[in-house]
């Protein structure tokens, strides 16, 4: 039983510090992020947009929570959560790439070829999972990746058939 509730109380307070990092890692960040749509590869964008109109016309409201971020915050994300998940013995990996479609540029200026999107609202998991499926399903559509496809065991929305980053899309622009 002790042990029963030792393994809770890690659980939950790991859950709380992931939501705690993820709410203040603009500020404590090293790096660039942005959330704007000129921040992405221009024939990338076209293809967005038509999958936001999409999405609009079924009703959904969304918000870009990322396009671009510099090398240095990509390499900064994937060490610090490498280590946390090691440390806490659960995989709470936000990435798993050093190489991110999201840190692309053209002359050492974004040009991205990844967005996330989050719904927005106050949402069940099921109508979240929702969302993710018309997004998965818009952007598989018209030949785009898409993070809902990603497979990971445990994942909240694998019940969904959705894999661990079901917010993300991103397209196979060439590498600069």
């Amino acid at each position: 039983m002790k042990t029963l509730k030792v393994g809770f109380l890690l659980s939950s307070f790991s859950v709380l510090l992931i939501v705690f990092l993820l709410l203040v890692k603009d500020t404590i960040t090293p790096g660039y992020a942005s959330n704007s749509l000129e921040d992405l590869d221009p024939n990338f964008r076209i293809k967005v947009e038509l999958v936001t109109e999409r999405l609009e016309a079924q009703g959904y409201n969304f918000r870009i929570s990322e396009t671009f971020r510099s090398q240095e915050r990509q390499d900064f994300i994937y060490d610090f959560y490498e280590r946390l998940s090691n440390k806490i013995g659960l995989n709470v990996r936000v990435t798993s790439a050093r190489v991110s479609r999201h840190s692309r540029t053209i002359n050492g200026k974004p040009a991205a070829c990844a967005i996330d999107l989050r719904p927005v609202g106050l949402y069940s998991i099921k109508k979240r999972a929702d969302f993710y499926i018309a997004l998965r399903d818009e952007s598989v559509a018209i030949g785009l990746r898409s993070g809902a496809n990603f497979k990971r065991k445990g994942y909240v929305y694998g019940r969904f058939g959705l894999g661990y980053d079901p917010g993300h899309i991103s397209d196979s622009c060439s590498r600069i």
